[in-house]
C-alpha cells in the first residue's frame, strides 16, 4: 500500500525537522513518499536534503497552497493520501490501525485524538473529539477520493486560512464519502508539536495534562532526543 504524505511547510523548519525525523521512522515500516509543500527557502532546503518531493506554493491563502498541493500529488503514483502538518508525527501503532483501512478500502478516514506538545517547556495535553469528528492532521483519502474531490472544485475553499479542518469536513460531507473515525485511545497516535508559529497556538487546547514519557515512548530515539534539545 503506496502512501502519499501531504505536508505544507511554511517557517519554523526546526520543528519541521522533527517531523522529517518521524518519517523516516515510518519509511523503515512502510511505503511512504513525502511530498512538501514549501513557501520558503529553508523548507525547501531541508525537504531536499532528507530526499523528499517538493513543491513551491505561495502560503497564503493556505485553502490554495493545499488545493494545489494536492492536484499537484496526483502526478506521483499512490493509493492513499495522508495529510499531515508540518508539526506533527504519527505513531506506528495509529499506523497500523490506518494499514487496516486502507486495506479494507475505506474511501477517507482519520483519529479524534491528537497529544500536543509544547516545543518549548515541553508539557504535553492530550485532546479528544466527543462526537464523530476527525482531526485533520492525520487523514487519509483514497486515490479515488482524492480525484472526485479535486474534480469538484477541491477540499477546501482556495480563500480560507484558517478553519480548514472544518472546510474539508464539508467537502467530503457535500459529496457523500463515507469517513471512519480510527480511535488509538488515550495512547499516542498524532503528535502535534505547537511553537511560536501556529495557526492555533498551545494555550488554546486547555485539556488533560499528561506526561511527556508517555508520547516520547512511541518515537525513535533521535525523535525524541531531538524533541528534548529544541
Amino acid at each position: 500500500m503506496r502512501i502519499l504524505v501531504f505536508i505544507p511547510a511554511w517557517k519554523r523548519a526546526h520543528i519541521t525537522k522533527l517531523c522529517f525525523f518521524g518519517l523516516e521512522r515510518l519509511k523503515k515500516s512502510y511505503d511512504i513518499m513525502p511530498l512538501i509543500v514549501v513557501s520558503d527557502s529553508d523548507n525547501e532546503r531541508l525537504a531536499r536534503e532528507f530526499g523528499y518531493l517538493t513543491y513551491w506554493h505561495e502560503n497564503f491563502p493556505f485553502g490554495k497552497k493545499k488545493n494545489d498541493g494536492v492536484r499537484h500529488s496526483l502526478k506521483y503514483d499512490f493509493d492513499y493520501l495522508m495529510e499531515l502538518n508540518s508539526d506533527g508525527l504519527i505513531t506506528n501503532r495509529l499506523m497500523d490501525m490506518y494499514i487496516e483501512q486502507m486495506e479494507s478500502g475505506a474511501e477517507a478516514f482519520g483519529t479524534r485524538n491528537v497529544h500536543f506538545i509544547d516545543s518549548k517547556s515541553k508539557e504535553t495535553r492530550f485532546f479528544q473529539y466527543a462526537g464523530s469528528q476527525i482531526i485533520g492532521s492525520g487523514r487519509c483519502y483514497s486515490r479515488a477520493t482524492v480525484e472526485t474531490i479535486v474534480k469538484k472544485g477541491g477540499f477546501w475553499h482556495d480563500r480560507l486560512n484558517k478553519g480548514l479542518d472544518n472546510d474539508s469536513q464539508r467537502a467530503l460531507k457535500i459529496h457523500k464519502v463515507k469517513t471512519v473515525q480510527v480511535d488509538p485511545g488515550k495512547e499516542p497516535g498524532i503528535i502535534d508539536v505547537k511553537s511560536d508559529v501556529n495557526i492555533w497556538p498551545f494555550e488554546t487546547f486547555a485539556c488533560r495534562t499528561v506526561a511527556l514519557e508517555e508520547v516520547t515512548a512511541h518515537l525513535s530515539k533521535e525523535e525524541t532526543c531531538y524533541l528534548k534539545n529544541i
